[in-house]
């Protein structure tokens, strides 16, 4: 079952910021933020906890340090540098990340796939260049992609020739998951943890309080309504949240790994889940699939539901759709102009 409904005046876009009157006094939370993963990470944790925000940090850096595609000394560029072979002995992390990778890809039908580097590269290059790539270009493209042709066989990998690999999608959500693990072992019960506006990840509640409460921002500055979570992973993931032009004509950031095509549409994916990981795969993967479809497969996944928005029509009419859990699981409330 999918629950819809039309909204023609607004557009949501999602800024994920805590509403400080249910976090409780100031004296009974700490927090700290850094920069990573190309974000502000934000820290919120239980008074007398605060001797883990290091330990947080310091865990975060480490599977940045193995997973990014911006160092070149990563595990993850040192293994894109290997395509077309020899097979390269990667570390646990981005072994277990490999493997959930594949797992999702399955499980969203191919439209998470994070084969889709020579995508990002050629398209790179026509953004540069101010020109819409030819169809030989990207049928070539094509023609790397797709994670069932990556071999892996324990820590080994064999890259295909031509292919890189690209964990944007699901490298905040790993790590949160790994933060979650720490604070389990330190026996923390409450924490708000947060990658920007994107992954966040909620631990118990705050004190004297049911849940950790966001504030949802419209598409402009003003806030339209809230989000309550409690033990829940919370991903938000836009079409057009980087938009590039070629002649004039926009383009978002997300590839439609079946076409080579930049997503087109505007949409907007919130998704929670019992996992990070979880959560910020399928809220890139609404993006790629048609509504319908995405959320028949979300019904499918355990504990996950998802609220999607996007514009139709010539008139950019909102349209928006949620799995049959979503109100309840994420206690949604609307407060629109």
């Amino acid at each position: 079952m999918i629950r819809s409904l039309v909204a023609s005046t607004y557009f949501l876009l999602f800024c994920l910021l805590p509403l400080e009157a249910f976090c409780g006094p100031e004296d009974e939370h700490v927090t700290d933020g850094r920069y990573a993963m190309g974000t502000i990470l934000e820290v919120t944790v239980q008074k007398g906890a605060a001797s883990v925000l290091n330990s947080i940090f310091e865990e975060v850096d480490r599977i940045e340090s193995e997973l990014s595609s911006y160092r070149e000394d990563s595990q993850l560029s040192i293994l894109n540098r290997s395509s077309g072979g020899p097979t390269v002995m990667v570390s646990d992390t981005l072994a277990e990340v490999l493997g959930l990778a594949r797992h999702y890809f399955d499980a969203t039908d191919g439209a998470f796939d994070v084969s889709v580097g020579p995508l990002t590269h050629l398209w790179k290059k026509s953004f540069q260049a101010d020109s819409v790539p030819s169809s030989f270009s990207i049928n070539n493209a094509l023609s790397k992609v797709g994670v069932p042709k990556l071999k892996i066989v324990g820590n080994s990998v064999l890259l295909p020739k031509g292919m890189s690999l690209d964990l944007g999608g699901i490298g905040k959500g790993f790590a949160l998951d790994k933060v979650e693990q720490i604070l389990a072992r330190e026996s923390i019960e409450r924490a708000l943890i947060s990658f920007g506006e994107s992954s966040t990840l909620a631990l118990g509640s705050p004190r004297n309080a049911e849940s950790w409460t966001l504030l949802v921002r419209g598409f402009g500055q003003d806030f339209i309504g809230q989000v309550s979570l409690a033990d829940q992973a919370l991903s938000v993931s836009r079409s057009h949240g980087k938009v590039t032009e070629i002649k004039g004509r926009q383009f978002g950031h997300i590839f439609d790994p079946a076409t080579g095509m930049p997503v087109n549409r505007e949409v907007l994916a919130m998704v929670v889940s019992r996992t990070s990981t979880e959560a910020e795969v399928w809220s890139t993967a609404l993006l790629v699939l048609n509504v319908e479809k995405g959320l028949d497969l979300v019904e499918k996944a355990r504990g996950t539901e998802a609220f999607v928005a996007s514009r139709v029509g010539p008139e950019g009419e909102l349209v928006v759709k949620m799995s049959k859990g979503f109100s309840k699981t994420a206690n949604l409330i609307y407060a629109p102009d």
